[in-house]
């Protein structure tokens, strides 16, 4: 954990906004892991980029917390300053003609609600997907060719100084791999226009496609695995003989192969170790190195 004179600055300026020793868990699909040593909800986008700057020049670091779909947090809780944004500053959806511009704490759900409702098409096969705009760049939702990338135009964000940037869908993956995570602000898209019929159609076919093969909402799931290129996730547990694969409160879950079905009581420990035993188990029976989806904190 951090603390000496970094600690005074943050704590003096942020005083309203910032709590210490924030229990995460709650904040995630698993509802494991431990604390944040700060934890901080941002009101605005100026008092966003006031908080990063400050990290910045105080070398603490920040981390960003979307809808905790897509991170895992270890039992001994994350250092430094987690960030969510959880103000109305962050949750808009405006559209004008096919351009749509999206806040980063913006649900998927809700956006391919409003888009739709305006006759906008190339999201419907995302419907039922969890998680954020701001969140989906960051996931295999954000590679390049995704349905989702394909029809982002513009990501506006803060880098890790707290400068205001913004870059084309193109220079999005350059800008990962050479700069420290921006914290994005809002996504703009460029849609096709289609007819209301059309579109509710897909909606329909996507919405019970997906729900047919997704653990139930009242479980504590999350996916776990990229899934490989040219290859069935399902077909590789099958070969190692981990399809239905359980270990004390975490197991395969029954409808997808890859998430995770959590049990109260689980540890961030027990999911690691678990996640672990099932990748070493496909790689010795198949030969394929699984890839993790979330981010381990």
């Amino acid at each position: 954990m951090y603390s000496g004179p970094a600690l005074m600055a943050l704590t003096e300026l942020f005083a309203e906004i910032l709590k210490a020793q924030e229990p995460l868990a709650p904040y995630t699909a698993l509802q494991v892991g431990g604390r944040a040593q700060f934890f901080a909800e941002p009101r605005s986008e100026e008092e966003l980029g006031q908080l990063i700057a400050c990290c910045y020049e105080e070398k603490m670091p920040l981390r960003v917390l979307a809808a905790g779909t897509n991170v895992l947090i270890r039992d001994e809780g994350v250092g430094g300053v987690v960030c969510r944004l959880s103000a109305p500053a962050f949750q808009f959806v405006t559209i004008d003609g096919h351009r749509v511009r999206a806040g980063a704490a913006v649900s998927l759900t809700q956006l391919i609600a409003e888009v739709c409702r305006h006759c906008l098409a190339g999201l419907e096969s995302l419907i039922g997907t969890p998680g954020t705009v701001g969140g989906a760049l960051f996931c295999s939702l954000g590679s390049p060719g995704s349905t989702f990338m394909n029809g982002v135009d513009r990501i506006e964000f803060y880098d890790h100084q707290g400068q205001r940037c913004s870059v084309s869908r193109d220079d999005w993956d350059a800008l990962l791999a050479e700069h420290l995570p921006p914290v994005v602000l809002a996504v703009e898209f460029m849609l096709e226009a289609d007819d209301a019929e059309s579109i509710l159609r897909r909606l329909r076919r996507a919405w019970i496609s997906r729900h047919g093969r997704q653990p139930f909402f009242f479980q504590r799931t999350a996916r776990m695995f990229q899934e490989p290129r040219g290859l069935s996730l399902e077909q590789l547990f099958e070969q190692a003989g981990i399809r239905h694969y359980r270990a004390g409160n975490v197991a395969v879950s029954e409808r997808d192969p890859n998430f995770v079905v959590v049990q109260p009581g689980a540890t961030a420990r027990e999911v690691l170790l678990f996640i672990e035993q099932l990748r070493h188990r496909v790689y010795e029976h198949t030969g394929h190195t699984l890839r993790l989806e979330p981010s381990v904190w």
